[in-house]
């Protein structure tokens, strides 16, 4: 996003498709913790908590990097992609210690 930014004057962004954010760090840590603490098998779902769409992600970059680009809201339909895309695929964590919110961890990303 911050490539286009520079680029662009304006980006277009999906605004109805909401999910959670991982920041690898922190999905590596927690999958080597699992790993280690030999917990028993199963589905986990690790996400950093804060459930947003692209468009206030990239909202939220565009505020932490300081960066002064209009950001257009737009329907998934209005972008021609092959796969369809769930407009809510929150995974949610009921086995593990909650992560860091997102925020912290795009902050950290950006540093």
């Amino acid at each position: 996003m911050p490539n286009l930014a520079q680029t662009k004057d304006e980006l277009d962004v999906v605004d109805e498709e909401v999910s959670c954010f991982t920041y690898t760090p922190d999905l590596a840590q927690a999958t080597a913790e699992l790993i280690i603490s030999k917990a028993p098998t199963g589905i986990y779902h690790i996400v950093n908590p804060g459930a947003l769409t692209w468009y206030q992600a990239a909202f939220d970059l565009f505020k932490l990097k300081k960066l002064s680009i209009n950001i257009k809201a737009l329907s998934s339909e209005a972008l021609a992609r092959p796969a369809r895309r769930p407009k809510y695929s929150i995974l949610k964590n009921t086995k593990l210690k909650p992560l860091r919110n997102y925020r912290e961890a795009l902050k950290e990303y950006l540093q």
